[in-house]
């Protein structure tokens, strides 16, 4: 009797050490599942401060389809990165409006504040666009468009779909020196009968040419009072470069067809933009392109296909 009680005191024994190591087997495993990652990770692209390069940070996404990942990444990729040092490389100001894929090409439409991007903030962004999004499988190249209009090089040659090797990035692509100068333009005065010479300031990248900053900012009209814009707010530059103190400025249709016309404002436009541009110390006169292409005329009234020089004491 003592040893049958023994045997089933030692059955109660075993069978309760069974239940409570197989209970700590089930939470065990419990906690295993719930810790165990799910997804697929995700190398996103942000702009280290404390160096001015592009760094990774690789995050977790939820599994699914090219697709569903290339929207979830879109939806998340302006989000605060865990490394302090890290920021956004798209600026505040730029947004994806929509994106396609096929055949593993991803295309994404961008908000026209894209096009407003200084040239150095303009390659970070795009290169952290290229690299967050061929990380994923089932992208090889992306695209890039402005409110459906591709991007294009200054030559107007379409850039097209970019793959990792064609955009660099690491110690190549750092935050683009800057200077501040002063440049002299000319805008209409409020009578339109002479040019009124006004300065500013401008913070320009050293790398870039001066040219183009004061062509920019004479688009971008007068900051003083009783001054008046004599460019079509519409132009854009597609190229401009000097040669042997001849500045060549290859300006779009709309420098053209938007103009006001009159032979005094066809006047004031030019020489606003020459006499402004000849304040240049390299540049000594400016030959003008419409779409690449010289021209016999502008607007009909004035010999347009050879270089003007300055006249400062034009009157209208």
């Amino acid at each position: 009797m003592k040893g049958r009680k023994l045997k089933i005191i030692t059955a109660l024994v075993l069978a309760v050490s069974f239940v409570v190591s197989g209970c700590s087997f089930l939470e065990k495993g419990k906690t295993d599942e719930a810790n165990k990652p799910s997804g697929v990770s995700v190398n996103y692209y942000y702009l280290d401060q404390t160096t001015s390069l592009l760094k990774s940070e690789t995050k977790n996404v939820p599994e699914g389809t090219t697709k569903e990942i290339v929207e979830y990444v879109v939806s998340t990729i302006k989000d605060v990165p865990v490394n302090e040092n890290y920021v956004s490389a798209i600026p505040s100001g730029v947004e994806v409006k929509s994106n396609l894929i096929k055949d593993k090409a991803l295309v994404l439409n961008l908000t026209g504040t894209y096009n407003d991007l200084k040239a150095g903030e303009e390659l970070l962004c795009r290169a952290a666009l290229v690299w967050t999004f061929t990380g994923i499988e089932g992208v090889d190249s992306v695209e890039i468009k402005v409110n459906g209009v591709p991007l294009t090089r200054t030559n107007g040659e379409e850039i097209g779909p970019m793959k990792r090797e064609d955009v660099v990035i690491q110690t190549t692509i750092e935050t683009q020196p800057t200077n501040d100068v002063v440049l002299t333009l000319y805008f209409g005065d409020d009578n339109t009968t002479k040019l009124e010479k006004e300065l500013r300031t401008v913070t320009v990248n050293p790398n870039q040419p001066l040219e183009r900053y004061v062509v920019e900012q004479l688009i971008a009209g007068p900051a003083g009072k009783g001054h008046i814009s004599t460019i079509p707010s519409e132009t854009k530059i597609r190229d401009i470069k000097t040669v042997d103190g001849i500045c060549y400025l290859d300006l779009s249709a709309d420098f053209v067809n938007k103009h006001s016309g009159g032979s005094s404002g066809e006047l004031m436009t030019i020489f606003s933009i020459v006499n402004a541009l000849c304040e240049l110390e390299h540049i000594d006169t400016v030959q003008f392109l419409i779409e690449g292409e010289k021209q016999d005329e502008y607007k009909g009234h004035i010999e347009f296909s050879k270089p003007f020089a300055p006249n400062y004491e034009i009157s209208f």
